[in-house]
């Protein structure tokens, strides 16, 4: 498992980059080669379909759900895009092998959705995130690699439709994840997990000789965390804006947290900056909204230009602080994250195999645990990478 730093905020008179870690630009850079595939189409179409495949952390928010939040972007930002089709599969828990599957059985909306000829099924986009926890297993756990294994189907079959696979990587959990503590004991940790299960993702299907492109959403995410620790608060506190990222399940995101991910998604889409549209969802401050607006811009600039200065955002002061948010309430942001519309009658639930992470219980089935019998030996795996990492760093260099 590869390790990470974690980035910092920038002292006054840094760029844009020092919001960042080496590991993150580093990451960024590699997005950055992608960028230019993800957004040439549609800039040059007046039509734009995307098809959102993902599970609660899609569907929270509702009705302002990411899908409809970024169809709300769009149709402000684009008004020339004639005819704009978002649509979202999304049923709750969801991973990345249940998704395959899904596509594979005529039953299923899936199915229809990557295999019907109907004019508004021809998508530009399918953009795709897996289970929240799954990503970040060793990699040596069935579950892992059935996702890893399900990503490379996915996007065999995304491109068979003609269309740009786009991976975004979620979020860690507010306080780490209490069924894994070993594993996620804080959010900054399971962050760095996603990351790189998502990085191990995607060097598979472009292993497959397919394509697919990288949507950091969680770095957003981290950059927001990150200001709050560089200037000394405590970003878990209830007041700060990292905190109401989320719903009070430390998990989901709260309508907050979904407008983020949003306005990430539509800046790396339409490689366009969201600074100055005026669509949020209802009771959010315009202190909350600028930032989360501003903080999907760097995040674009900074996959743009990892190694550039100057070019955080478009608001004169570039280094307008990430945390300067109003404590203001914002509203109701502890929307249920049960009510998954999407959910498909006959579509296989079952994460729980012999052998495999068992469900949780959970009202969405979205929490997974690592089978006890190998958590032993997955600590283990990970204290022999470790050391073998601490090694090859101490040798000398060539």
């Amino acid at each position: 498992m590869a390790q990470h730093d974690i980035g910092h905020s920038p002292a006054p008179g840094q760029d844009a980059s020092a919001l960042l870690g080496d590991a993150v630009l580093s990451r960024l850079q590699t997005i950055s080669l992608l960028l230019a595939s993800l957004c040439c189409s549609t800039a040059l179409s007046s039509e734009h379909s995307v098809l959102f495949i993902g599970n609660s952390y899609t569907s929270a928010s509702a009705p302002n759900s990411l899908d409809e939040s970024y169809r709300q972007l769009v149709l402000e930002a684009q008004p020339t895009w004639t005819e704009v089709s978002i649509e979202a599969y999304s049923p709750g828990g969801r991973n990345l092998a249940q998704h395959l599957a899904d596509a594979q059985t005529t039953s299923s909306t899936l199915y229809t959705y990557l295999s019907s000829d109907e004019p508004n099924h021809q998508w530009d986009y399918v953009v795709v995130h897996d289970q929240s926890q799954i990503p970040g297993f060793p990699q040596s756990e069935p579950a892992f690699s059935e996702s890893r294994d399900a990503a490379v189907g996915l996007a065999q079959m995304i491109a068979d439709r003609g269309a740009e696979m786009a991976l975004w990587v979620t979020w860690g959990r507010l306080d780490g994840d209490d069924q894994n503590q070993w594993l996620y004991p804080d959010y900054a940790t399971m962050q760095q997990r996603l990351a790189d299960g998502y990085d191990s993702y995607s060097d598979a299907i472009l292993g497959a000789g397919l394509s697919v492109d990288v949507i950091p959403v969680g770095l957003g995410w981290q950059m927001i965390h990150d200001q709050a620790l560089a200037q000394g608060r405590v970003p878990q506190s209830p007041d700060e804006l990292f905190a109401r990222l989320y719903t009070a399940d430390g998990s989901h995101p709260s309508t907050l947290g979904t407008y983020l991910s949003a306005c990430i998604i539509f800046a790396f889409i339409t490689n366009s900056s969201p600074v100055g549209l005026t669509w949020s969802h209802d009771g959010m401050t315009a202190q909350d909204k600028l930032t989360l607006q501003q903080t999907a811009e760097r995040l674009l600039n900074a996959a743009k230009n990892p190694n550039g200065a100057g070019d955080d955002d478009s608001v004169g002061n570039d280094d307008d602080s990430v945390g300067n948010d109003d404590d203001d309430s914002v509203g109701n942001d502890d929307d249920s994250v049960g009510n998954d519309d999407d959910s498909v009658g006959s579509d296989p639930t079952s994460a729980g195999a012999a052998g495999e992470p068992q469900s949780a219980p959970s009202q969405c089935g979205c929490s997974l645990s690592l089978h006890p019998k190998r958590k032993l030996w997955s600590m283990a795996l990970v204290a022999l990478l470790w050391l073998r990492r601490r090694r090859s760093c101490s040798a000398p260099q060539s």
